[in-house]
């Protein structure tokens, strides 16, 4: 719709609505036309927004997926978005999951590429070796130990 077919609109309804401002307006009045002028942009702002709204609202229309039976119909549609919800909170939540793995990942590395600095270091023992078995030199918190040693080397 073009800007002088919304001027047009805009007109006849606001010589409808206020018939004596609107013909003190057309005299060339100030006041009339300061107050035609500010109705004018405001018309023009909720038309300009109700037209992008519109906008949207088609492409998510056309953005259904149709139906064998019928082709684009409410029921389907309820139904798609539905889905539509249901798939994204899927993937929300598995991307929560992730980032849990991630952030243990990231400490995994951490701890590997520590360990792997003291790797040629005389001090750390890995484990000790007896006659019949090897016994852990961190008990059963491997993890635990090594962010104590890392920890204690920060001068936490």
């Amino acid at each position: 719709m073009s800007d002088d077919l919304i001027r047009a609109q805009f007109e006849d309804a606001f010589n409808a609505l206020y018939p004596t401002t609107y013909k003190a307006a057309k005299a060339g009045e100030p006041k009339a036309s300061g107050d035609m002028s500010c109705a004018w942009w405001g018309w023009k702002a909720s038309h300009d927004a109700v037209a992008l709204k519109l906008a949207q609202l088609d492409q998510l229309l056309q953005a259904i997926p149709a139906c064998a039976e019928h082709g684009p119909c409410v029921p389907f549609a309820i139904q798609w978005i539905g889905d539509m919800k249901r798939q994204l909170t899927e993937i929300a939540e598995s991307r929560d999951g992730l980032q849990i793995d991630i952030e243990g990942l990231r400490k995994d590395a951490e701890r590997y590429r520590w360990f792997k600095s003291k790797f040629h270091d005389e001090g750390l023992v890995i484990a000790k070796c007896t006659e019949w078995n090897i016994a852990s030199w961190s008990g059963d918190d491997p993890d635990g130990e090594i962010d104590k040693a890392m920890a204690k080397e920060r001068g936490q």
